[in-house]
């Protein structure tokens, strides 16, 4: 989880005010049938055919009975109003838990050396995906793209014309991440941290674009000099 909110979701976000947690890849909230896909999916590379959503919310509060947690507590997990209701669904024998528990659940210490190679395959496919989807889009690193054709290959905000560079410049002028901010209105935290870790992380690439526009400045005002003196000269003879 920890690792999908920190280096999964960002590629996702396209408005930083979606409470979703779970995003598609247009940057909604995941629909139903999605997820149910999925997983689906997902079980079939591991070797479980027509696993469901359902059965995963199941098996998580099969576990949690089978470890003693209060059923109270569990009815507020699942969202039961009556707590019969969280007694029927989980009207197993916790005798019988055990041996559920030791052939088939993901933590089970019997697991077969099979289930862990599938899972650690699914879990490399799911990685490659994530990685291929964002090298498609320009991603080099959450919330920031370089793409051609968009503030002149440079890395950039993703959704802005705010280059790594500006962010960067305003703090070798002493601004706080929050007062950056009111210079770009339209950012947010996440996004002007991204752009300060993505500098501390290439600074020679970045460096490198701020030399390029300072000498292509130094250039404009030697040539806008010779041209104000030049003109100054052609006028007063």
């Amino acid at each position: 989880m920890s690792r999908y909110a920190c280096k999964s979701r960002p590629y996702l976000v396209h408005d930083p005010k979606e409470p979703a947690f779970f995003l598609s890849r247009e940057g909604k909230r995941i629909s139903r049938a999605l997820l149910e896909t999925r997983i689906r999916d997902m079980g079939l590379a591991v070797g479980i055919p027509d696993l469901h959503p359902h059965a995963l919310r199941h098996a998580c509060a099969t576990h949690l009975l089978e470890r003693r947690v209060d059923i109270r507590y569990i009815q507020e997990l699942l969202g039961h109003n009556h707590i019969q209701t969280t007694a029927q669904y989980l009207k197993v024998d916790v005798r019988d838990l055990k041996e559920v528990f030791t052939r088939a659940h993901p933590r089970a210490k019997a697991a077969s050396s099979e289930e862990e190679e599938g899972r650690g395959k699914m879990n490399e496919a799911m990685a490659k995906t994530m990685e291929s989807w964002a090298k498609d889009r320009g991603y080099v690193y959450p919330h920031i793209r370089k793409v051609e054709g968009i503030c002149a290959g440079r890395p950039c905000i993703d959704g802005t014309r705010v280059r790594v560079l500006d962010i960067v410049f305003l703090q070798r002028e002493g601004y706080t991440p929050e007062q950056m901010l009111a210079q770009y209105p339209d950012l947010n935290l996440a996004q002007v941290h991204a752009a300060l870790t993505y500098y501390n992380d290439n600074p020679e690439e970045i460096d490198a674009y701020i030399a390029e526009d300072e000498a292509s400045d130094e250039r404009y005002e030697r040539d806008k000099a010779e041209f104000l003196s030049k003109r100054r000269a052609s006028t007063s003879r």
